[in-house]
Protein backbone atom coordinates (compact mmCIF):
# COMPACT_ATOMS: atom_id res chain seq x y z
CA UNK A 1 0.00 0.00 0.00
CA UNK A 2 1.22 3.46 -0.44
CA UNK A 3 1.97 6.19 1.78
CA UNK A 4 -0.63 8.94 1.44
CA UNK A 5 -1.44 11.81 3.23
CA UNK A 6 -4.36 12.50 4.68
CA UNK A 7 -4.79 16.06 6.79
CA UNK A 8 -2.77 19.61 6.45
CA UNK A 9 -2.87 21.88 9.46
CA UNK A 10 -1.54 25.44 8.57
CA UNK A 11 -2.19 28.59 10.32
CA UNK A 12 -3.61 31.83 9.01
CA UNK A 13 -1.01 35.01 8.32
CA UNK A 14 -0.74 36.84 11.34
CA UNK A 15 0.06 40.98 10.73
CA UNK A 16 2.86 40.39 13.33
CA UNK A 17 4.74 38.24 10.63
CA UNK A 18 6.12 41.59 8.92
CA UNK A 19 8.18 41.87 12.31
CA UNK A 20 10.61 39.07 11.91
CA UNK A 21 13.04 40.74 9.18
CA UNK A 22 13.71 42.47 6.09
CA UNK A 23 12.67 42.60 3.19
CA UNK A 24 8.73 44.05 4.37
CA UNK A 25 6.18 42.54 2.52
CA UNK A 26 2.42 43.40 1.78
CA UNK A 27 0.50 41.43 4.45
CA UNK A 28 -2.84 41.99 2.55
CA UNK A 29 -0.94 40.41 -0.43
CA UNK A 30 0.44 37.32 1.70
CA UNK A 31 -2.96 36.72 3.08
CA UNK A 32 -4.51 35.96 -0.25
CA UNK A 33 -1.65 33.86 -1.30
CA UNK A 34 -2.09 32.24 1.75
CA UNK A 35 -5.82 31.54 1.04
CA UNK A 36 -4.63 30.06 -2.12
CA UNK A 37 -2.79 27.83 -1.34
CA UNK A 38 -5.34 26.46 1.15
CA UNK A 39 -8.06 25.67 -1.34
CA UNK A 40 -5.46 24.26 -3.72
CA UNK A 41 -4.84 21.69 -0.37
CA UNK A 42 -8.71 21.73 0.39
CA UNK A 43 -8.80 20.62 -4.04
CA UNK A 44 -6.47 17.72 -4.07
CA UNK A 45 -8.56 16.43 -0.72
CA UNK A 46 -6.56 16.70 2.26
CA UNK A 47 -8.96 17.48 5.34
CA UNK A 48 -7.14 20.51 6.38
CA UNK A 49 -7.57 22.36 9.93
CA UNK A 50 -7.18 25.96 9.77
CA UNK A 51 -6.00 27.74 12.73
CA UNK A 52 -6.39 31.28 13.45
CA UNK A 53 -3.77 33.99 12.99
CA UNK A 54 -1.91 34.08 16.56
CA UNK A 55 -0.78 38.20 16.32
CA UNK A 56 1.85 37.16 19.58
CA UNK A 57 3.14 34.50 17.54
CA UNK A 58 4.80 35.46 14.48
CA UNK A 59 6.52 32.22 13.10
CA UNK A 60 3.28 30.82 13.73
CA UNK A 61 1.95 30.65 10.19
CA UNK A 62 5.45 28.11 9.14
CA UNK A 63 3.39 25.06 10.91
CA UNK A 64 5.08 22.95 8.69
CA UNK A 65 8.43 23.80 10.85
CA UNK A 66 6.53 22.58 13.63
CA UNK A 67 6.46 18.66 13.13
CA UNK A 68 5.63 15.84 10.37
CA UNK A 69 2.56 12.78 10.94
CA UNK A 70 3.65 9.47 9.43
CA UNK A 71 1.90 6.21 9.78
CA UNK A 72 -0.62 7.26 12.30
CA UNK A 73 2.30 9.03 14.71
CA UNK A 74 2.90 13.13 14.88
CA UNK A 75 6.80 13.94 15.77
CA UNK A 76 7.44 17.52 16.72
CA UNK A 77 10.89 18.70 15.54
CA UNK A 78 12.92 20.35 18.10
CA UNK A 79 15.01 23.27 16.41
CA UNK A 80 16.94 25.60 17.41
CA UNK A 81 14.50 28.12 16.92
CA UNK A 82 12.22 28.21 20.00
CA UNK A 83 8.46 27.61 19.16
CA UNK A 84 7.01 26.05 22.32
CA UNK A 85 3.70 27.96 22.47
CA UNK A 86 3.30 26.97 18.50
CA UNK A 87 4.67 23.29 19.68
CA UNK A 88 2.10 22.80 22.16
CA UNK A 89 -0.96 24.22 20.17
CA UNK A 90 -0.15 21.55 17.23
CA UNK A 91 0.13 19.00 19.90
CA UNK A 92 -3.34 19.60 21.12
CA UNK A 93 -4.85 19.83 18.12
CA UNK A 94 -3.00 16.15 16.55
CA UNK A 95 -3.66 14.53 20.34
CA UNK A 96 -7.49 15.69 20.85
CA UNK A 97 -8.78 16.16 17.62
CA UNK A 98 -6.99 13.57 15.45
CA UNK A 99 -6.30 10.86 18.56
CA UNK A 100 -2.94 10.50 17.29
CA UNK A 101 0.07 9.51 19.24
CA UNK A 102 2.44 12.80 19.76
CA UNK A 103 6.05 11.84 19.95
CA UNK A 104 8.39 15.13 21.47
CA UNK A 105 12.15 15.41 22.18
CA UNK A 106 13.29 15.75 25.55
CA UNK A 107 16.32 15.79 25.27
CA UNK A 108 17.78 19.59 25.42
CA UNK A 109 21.11 18.89 23.60
CA UNK A 110 19.33 17.01 21.13
CA UNK A 111 17.81 19.29 18.14
CA UNK A 112 16.46 17.88 14.55
CA UNK A 113 15.09 20.97 11.98
CA UNK A 114 12.18 20.37 9.74
CA UNK A 115 14.48 21.44 6.89
CA UNK A 116 16.88 18.31 7.30
CA UNK A 117 14.07 15.72 7.39
CA UNK A 118 13.25 14.14 4.05
CA UNK A 119 10.50 11.59 3.65
CA UNK A 120 10.29 9.63 0.56
CA UNK A 121 7.16 7.56 1.10
CA UNK A 122 9.17 4.69 1.71
CA UNK A 123 12.11 5.62 4.31
CA UNK A 124 13.59 9.02 6.14
CA UNK A 125 17.10 11.24 5.34
CA UNK A 126 18.44 13.31 7.53
CA UNK A 127 20.67 15.67 6.73
CA UNK A 128 23.10 16.24 10.11
CA UNK A 129 24.06 19.95 9.97
CA UNK A 130 24.65 23.24 11.93
CA UNK A 131 20.46 23.25 13.29
CA UNK A 132 20.11 18.84 13.37
CA UNK A 133 22.54 16.65 15.12
CA UNK A 134 22.83 12.82 15.49
CA UNK A 135 21.20 13.23 19.04
CA UNK A 136 18.26 14.68 17.74
CA UNK A 137 18.38 12.44 14.32
CA UNK A 138 18.59 8.86 16.64
CA UNK A 139 15.76 10.04 18.33
CA UNK A 140 13.31 10.41 15.31
CA UNK A 141 14.58 7.08 14.13
CA UNK A 142 13.66 5.19 17.31
CA UNK A 143 10.53 7.22 17.04
CA UNK A 144 9.39 5.49 13.19
CA UNK A 145 11.13 2.06 13.83
CA UNK A 146 8.91 0.71 10.83
CA UNK A 147 11.34 2.99 8.32
CA UNK A 148 14.75 2.97 7.52
CA UNK A 149 16.32 6.48 8.49
CA UNK A 150 19.55 7.11 7.09
CA UNK A 151 21.84 10.29 8.18
CA UNK A 152 23.28 12.08 5.60
CA UNK A 153 26.66 14.06 6.83
CA UNK A 154 27.12 17.73 5.72
CA UNK A 155 30.79 18.82 5.62
CA UNK A 156 30.43 22.27 5.67
CA UNK A 157 27.91 22.92 8.88
CA UNK A 158 26.53 26.34 7.61
CA UNK A 159 23.64 27.77 9.36
CA UNK A 160 22.01 28.13 6.15
CA UNK A 161 22.29 25.01 4.63
CA UNK A 162 19.56 21.81 5.23
CA UNK A 163 19.30 18.85 3.21
CA UNK A 164 16.47 20.46 1.36
CA UNK A 165 18.23 22.42 0.04
CA UNK A 166 19.55 20.29 -2.30
CA UNK A 167 17.08 17.54 -2.83
CA UNK A 168 13.32 16.98 -2.77
CA UNK A 169 11.24 13.83 -3.58
CA UNK A 170 8.18 12.70 -5.34
CA UNK A 171 6.53 10.61 -2.47
CA UNK A 172 5.68 7.03 -4.52
CA UNK A 173 7.38 7.60 -7.39
CA UNK A 174 10.22 7.12 -6.57
CA UNK A 175 12.04 9.95 -7.84
CA UNK A 176 14.70 11.81 -6.02
CA UNK A 177 14.89 16.18 -6.99
CA UNK A 178 18.43 17.06 -7.15
CA UNK A 179 20.55 20.26 -7.38
CA UNK A 180 23.28 19.91 -9.79
CA UNK A 181 26.53 20.77 -7.33
CA UNK A 182 30.02 19.75 -8.88
CA UNK A 183 31.82 18.03 -5.64
CA UNK A 184 28.93 17.59 -3.16
CA UNK A 185 28.63 14.57 -1.65
CA UNK A 186 25.07 14.51 -0.35
CA UNK A 187 24.01 12.63 -3.54
CA UNK A 188 25.99 10.08 -3.24
CA UNK A 189 25.64 9.36 0.47
CA UNK A 190 21.84 8.97 -0.10
CA UNK A 191 21.91 6.47 -3.01
CA UNK A 192 24.97 4.35 -1.14
CA UNK A 193 22.59 4.34 2.15
CA UNK A 194 19.11 3.97 0.57
CA UNK A 195 16.89 1.15 1.22
CA UNK A 196 15.33 1.94 -2.55
CA UNK A 197 16.63 2.57 -6.19
CA UNK A 198 15.65 5.99 -6.60
CA UNK A 199 15.42 7.99 -10.23
CA UNK A 200 17.49 11.17 -10.03
CA UNK A 201 15.80 13.82 -11.68
CA UNK A 202 18.23 17.44 -12.04
CA UNK A 203 16.50 20.85 -11.38
CA UNK A 204 17.07 24.20 -11.10
CA UNK A 205 17.38 25.59 -7.88
CA UNK A 206 13.70 27.48 -8.27
CA UNK A 207 12.21 24.16 -8.24
CA UNK A 208 13.71 22.19 -5.30
CA UNK A 209 11.01 23.51 -2.52
CA UNK A 210 8.48 21.49 -4.31
CA UNK A 211 5.67 19.20 -3.25
CA UNK A 212 4.11 16.35 -4.03
CA UNK A 213 1.36 15.68 -2.80
CA UNK A 214 -1.16 12.17 -3.06
CA UNK A 215 -0.57 12.36 -7.27
CA UNK A 216 -0.51 16.22 -7.28
CA UNK A 217 2.61 18.66 -7.73
CA UNK A 218 2.67 21.88 -6.44
CA UNK A 219 5.70 24.60 -7.28
CA UNK A 220 5.77 28.60 -6.53
CA UNK A 221 7.76 28.76 -9.28
CA UNK A 222 6.76 31.26 -12.31
CA UNK A 223 9.41 30.48 -14.91
CA UNK A 224 8.15 29.12 -18.27
CA UNK A 225 11.33 27.73 -18.96
CA UNK A 226 11.29 25.94 -16.15
CA UNK A 227 7.52 24.85 -15.99
CA UNK A 228 8.32 23.54 -19.11
CA UNK A 229 10.98 21.69 -18.15
CA UNK A 230 9.01 20.09 -15.44
CA UNK A 231 6.45 18.74 -17.78
CA UNK A 232 8.89 17.53 -20.04
CA UNK A 233 10.91 15.52 -17.32
CA UNK A 234 7.96 14.17 -15.39
CA UNK A 235 5.44 14.09 -17.50
CA UNK A 236 2.46 15.72 -16.16
CA UNK A 237 1.46 19.43 -15.13
CA UNK A 238 1.65 21.34 -12.10
CA UNK A 239 -0.26 23.66 -9.67
CA UNK A 240 1.23 26.50 -9.39
CA UNK A 241 0.86 28.72 -6.46
CA UNK A 242 1.91 31.67 -6.15
CA UNK A 243 4.02 32.97 -2.96
CA UNK A 244 5.33 36.05 -3.58
CA UNK A 245 5.63 37.92 -0.46
CA UNK A 246 5.57 34.73 1.73
CA UNK A 247 9.41 33.98 0.02
CA UNK A 248 10.12 37.18 0.63
CA UNK A 249 10.51 35.67 4.25
CA UNK A 250 11.35 31.96 3.14
CA UNK A 251 7.57 31.00 3.44
CA UNK A 252 8.09 27.89 1.06
CA UNK A 253 5.51 25.43 0.10
CA UNK A 254 6.99 22.98 2.59
CA UNK A 255 7.16 25.03 5.53
CA UNK A 256 3.52 26.88 5.24
CA UNK A 257 1.85 23.29 6.34
CA UNK A 258 2.12 20.48 8.63
CA UNK A 259 1.37 17.58 6.37
CA UNK A 260 -0.08 13.91 8.17
CA UNK A 261 -0.37 10.57 7.35
CA UNK A 262 -2.65 9.35 9.64
CA UNK A 263 -3.55 5.72 8.46
CA UNK A 264 -1.34 3.30 9.95
CA UNK A 265 0.38 1.43 7.13
CA UNK A 266 1.47 -2.40 8.17
CA UNK A 267 4.84 -2.53 6.73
Amino acid sequence: MNFKYTHAIVSRIPKSICSIGQPQIDIYRAKKEFEQYVKLLRKIGLDVIELAAEETLPYSAFTGDIGIGVNGMAFLYNSKISQAKEKQNIKNIISKELNMEVYEILDEDAFIDANDVLFTGREFFIGITANTNEKGAKIFANTFPDYSCSLINFKEKNSNICLKYYVNCLINEDILIYINIKGNSILKQMEMKASYKYKILILPLDLINCLYINGSFMCSNDKEEDLKLIEEKLGFKQDLVDLTELSKLHGNLSRLVLLIGKQKIVK
